[in-house]
């Protein structure tokens, strides 16, 4: 679709300017903050990853099934803020009992992969970067929260 190739094209002259600003090694580090934050269900989605992983057709579409189950998963648990409520009480509801299916889903994602496939996938994700996003910022907690994400590299 032409939406499909326009996205394509900005995608491809976004990341044209970032070489042109980033030194090699802020690249590297930017593209293991993508794979982070994409997850092991971007992978079936990221022919890059594909390669570099050596995962087949087969392995290919059992990650995107058990992708799709979680989804599923996450989104039966989901809960809608009520109408004319404040929706912060729900929406932190949500976030804490979300986050901890989707770790354990992911995590029995990366599970199936072989050993040399979880090796490479650590390499490819390099030092976790937490990042906490609120659902709106004005559920945070802490006003600072209110204007930005919290990042904090991990060791």
């Amino acid at each position: 679709s032409d939406s499909a190739a326009n996205l394509e094209q900005l995608l491809w002259t976004s990341r044209g300017a970032i070489a042109n600003v980033l030194n090699a090694q802020q690249i590297e580090r930017l593209q293991q903050i993508m794979v982070q934050q994409g997850g092991p269900c971007a992978i079936p989605n990221e022919p890059d990853l594909l390669r570099r992983l050596q995962i087949g057709e087969t392995q290919k579409d059992d990650i995107a099934a058990a992708c799709d189950a979680l989804m599923t998963e996450l989104r039966a648990a989901f809960q809608a803020p009520p109408r004319g409520q404040d929706p912060c009480p729900t929406l932190r509801a949500n976030e804490a009992r979300l986050e901890p299916m989707r770790q354990t889903g992911e995590a029995a994602i990366v599970a199936t992969l072989s050993a040399q496939q979880r090796r490479t996938l650590q390499q490819l994700t390099g030092a976790k970067l937490s990042i906490a996003f609120r659902a709106i910022p004005e559920c945070a907690a802490d006003p600072v929260q209110m204007q930005q994400a919290v990042m904090r590299e991990e060791p």
